[in-house]
């Protein structure tokens, strides 16, 4: 059964897929972002004032290895490991 996560992901069947292509990431029960395209910028001025000195603050950008398009983003300190973001089947 198809069900739609977020604007970008669904779950179908027990697996987490890119909503544009279709790429199987992994299992609905792990946690995606292990499995994107990674990018990872320096928040320094992107925030404004709080952000100039802030190099140790990263945005990560995750992406679809089949077709590229942009999965998701989160905010952390450098060496944090992924926020869990795990989708399981309703």
């Amino acid at each position: 059964m198809r069900q739609r996560i977020s604007e970008n992901l669904e779950n179908d069947n027990g697996k987490t897929n890119c909503r544009k292509c279709g790429h199987s990431l992994c299992a609905s029960n792990e946690n995606w972002k292990s499995a994107a395209i990674l990018q990872q910028k320096p928040m320094n001025g992107a925030g404004g004032a709080p952000y100039q000195s802030s190099d140790h603050v990263l945005l990560r950008l995750f992406y679809c290895p089949g077709c590229k398009r942009q999965l998701g983003t989160e905010t952390a300190v450098k060496e944090d490991p992924f926020l869990e973001d795990m989708l399981s089947d309703i």
